[in-house]
């Protein structure tokens, strides 16, 4: 029905459509609208607003004479402009308003089309006029390409596993290693699921530029990933343990370990991640070592300290690096269980029965513990307790506090309009993680834990760095490896 309303109120339209006010609203509009394949132009703003776009959108003060409106319902009663200037004025009724509030919730996001990743590829391909390339199966990558092509990202040409020249959906398809033959200068590769490996695979065999590439992060359900008894997953490569060699150098006898979560993880991009950024700069000293990266997507420091204690020390480390922050961020009751534990362990209760004695059967429960502490007390406690693990072994231990989007102090234009595109659901979230790095301050003053270094303000220069709240561009990665660098070269 929302369907329907929308299209029959905008069939036919020859004329620049403008959704008024520039909201909350609007941006969830915007996406609906590009669902069903509807250009929208741009954003009225009712006031004073420090971005020029959304998007790829621009945001004007004043309506364009002659142009379409669509008008957000809770803002009826604020309209000051002379509505007569608009050849057509779409009121979307308050029923179809609430339906849309829970429209993008009901139908599920794509992650290759959130906000935030495509403010990502605007900044990254769109203002910079490159060729933008899609590589994924041939249904996805055509239905994308659409939608892209809605909201004014033009896709060049697609590479698809499942290649075929008389595919006739408008695009152009071609196999992995006619992008051989392209300017890698000019060129951004966007990976989707379940691309990503052959992507990888083909760029270390083909020699290709590594930077022309980018896969977003792997959603949990589609990551190649194990059911772990201690962690509740970890990442799924040959050998005992979840760790990801990033340099072997048998000549050294120096041996590093790096522990985190998505922001440390070699697997989810293609680009370098700062452990492999740290690789070359311990090159480019002159330093041999081998490099081990333990990192899981999600893992909190919990996660870290089990990992530490099965998988690490039997490596017999010299350096064990944590790079941690955000991900203690999450759980509810008991910070140590993480909320991925909560929901396989109780889909595992859900789907299991206990024969008794008597013959009956019954489901077991559930226990994750006693006793609630304050996130910053929890995250402490973790890195204390691997810190006395590696002094234990004669290891040295390095926690890093990680930097957060909303704490950095310079935000540039760009950092603004990344910011309008996380949405208004954030202060919690900031709250919590400002409250970790300010208890860990005074506890590290007052105990004097050296072994701590604060990385929170490392970007505050007002460069272009983040890709989301926590997540950094390859530039950003590599000042997080120098900063590192700088932290461990006594060591080596």
């Amino acid at each position: 029905m929302l369907d329907l309303e929308v299209e029959l109120n905008l069939d036919d339209n020859e004329k620049a459509i403008y959704i008024y006010p520039f909201c909350e609203s609007a941006k969830r509009l915007l996406m609906y609208l590009v669902d069903l394949n509807i250009p929208v132009e741009g954003f009225i703003s009712r006031g004073e607003i420090e971005i020029e776009q959304y998007l790829g959108k621009r945001i004007i003060k004043e309506p364009p004479k002659e142009c379409d409106c669509i008008l957000i319902p809770s803002d009826k009663k604020t309209v000051e402009y002379q509505w007569d200037i608009f050849a057509k004025i779409v009121e979307i009724p308050d029923t179809i308003s609430t339906n849309l509030a829970t429209y993008r919730d009901e139908q599920g996001e794509s992650i290759f089309f959130s906000p935030i990743i495509l403010n990502y590829i605007y900044k990254t391909v769109i203002l910079k006029d490159k060729e933008f390339v899609l590589w994924g199966e041939k249904e996805d990558v055509t239905v994308l390409a659409k939608k892209y092509y809605c909201l004014g990202y033009k896709v060049s040409f697609c590479v698809t596993n499942n290649y075929d020249e008389e595919y006739d959906e408008g695009l152009e398809l071609r196999n992995p290693f006619e992008l051989l033959y392209e300017s890698q200068e000019n060129l951004f590769i966007w990976v989707l699921y379940g691309s990503e490996r052959q992507a990888r695979t083909f760029v270390k065999e083909s020699g290709m530029n590594p930077d022309c590439f980018c896969c977003t992060l792997l959603h949990k359900l589609y990551r190649d990933i194990c059911f772990d008894p201690n962690n509740g997953f970890t990442n799924n490569y040959s050998g005992y343990n979840s760790s990801m060699i990033c340099q072997d150098n048998e000549e050294s006898s120096v041996k590093i370990v790096v522990l985190g979560g998505s922001t440390t993880d070699s697997t989810l991009y293609i680009e370098k991640s700062w452990p492999e950024h740290l690789c070359d700069v311990l090159h480019e000293n002159n330093i041999k070592v081998k490099l081990i990266n333990a990192a899981v997507s999600g893992y909190g420091s919990s996660q870290e300290l089990v990992t530490l204690i099965r998988d690490v020390i039997p490596q017999h480390p010299n350096i064990v690096i944590s790079y941690s922050r955000v991900n203690d961020a999450v759980g509810e009751r008991n910070y140590f269980v993480h909320p991925y534990l909560v929901s396989l362990y109780s889909s595992i209760v859900d789907n299991y029965k206990m024969q008794a004695r008597d013959g009956s059967f019954m489901s077991p429960n559930l226990y994750f513990g006693e006793g609630v502490i304050g996130h910053g007390e929890h995250w402490l406690n973790q890195e204390r307790m691997m810190n006395a693990i590696c002094r234990e072994f004669d290891i040295k231990f390095v926690s890093i506090i990680q930097p957060f989007f909303f704490e950095k102090k310079n935000k540039n234009i760009d950092d603004k309009e990344l910011l309008e595109c996380m949405g208004e659901d954030m202060n919690e979230y900031i709250r919590i993680l400002t409250g970790i790095r300010e208890y860990v301050r005074k506890e590290a003053l007052q105990c004097n834990l050296s072994w701590i270094k604060d990385f929170s303000e490392i970007f505050d220069n007002g460069e272009s760095i983040y890709r989301d709240r926590c997540h950094v561009n390859s530039e950003g990665n590599r000042v997080i490896a120098e900063q590192v660098f700088e932290c461990i070269k006594e060591c080596m």
